[in-house]
């Protein structure tokens, strides 16, 4: 109960937050895998998601997109940099909050002229409480408003 009203939590201040970040040029939708929930997309150089992970923790991360072009049509590349915040229910009182640093690399493209596919790769680096690699990878999918 206590780890849905977070997940809860997280996606209010998400949607609060989307509309000062960009009102035009927006996308929303889904990427499953390692995490798996909400994943936005602004300006086309922005990413955000609230995600839910296997290992029962609450997975927050933001991206800014440094470099994107076309890999071979229809396939577009990105990468960026960006950080990320998880939430790890060990009990039912006692949460543990990490925070790292990630490189999202992905590939790209649109199967209708609003709708977008796409994998991506973000490996990355838990700063805190412990150094330690980590890696995040998904497939989602994602409306263009």
């Amino acid at each position: 109960m206590l780890c849905r009203t977070r997940l809860f939590l997280a996606i209010v201040l998400l949607a609060v937050a989307a509309p000062s970040v960009a009102v035009a040029q927006a996308a929303a939708g889904i990427i499953l895998g390692q995490p798996t929930g909400l994943s936005f997309l602004f300006r086309e150089r922005i990413a955000v998601g609230a995600a839910w992970s296997i290992y029962n923790r609450l997975h927050l991360h933001g991206d800014l997109w440094i470099g994107t072009g076309e890999l071979a049509e229809p396939l577009d590349w990105f990468i960026g940099v960006g950080g990320k915040v998880k939430l790890d229910a060990l009990d039912e009182d006692d949460t543990r909050v990490s925070l790292g640093a990630r490189v999202p690399v992905g590939v790209r493209t649109f199967v209708l002229d609003q709708l977008e596919v796409f994998v991506e790769i973000a490996p990355g680096l838990q700063l805190f409480p412990e150094t330690e690699p980590d890696i995040d990878a998904g497939l989602g999918v994602r409306y263009h408003f």
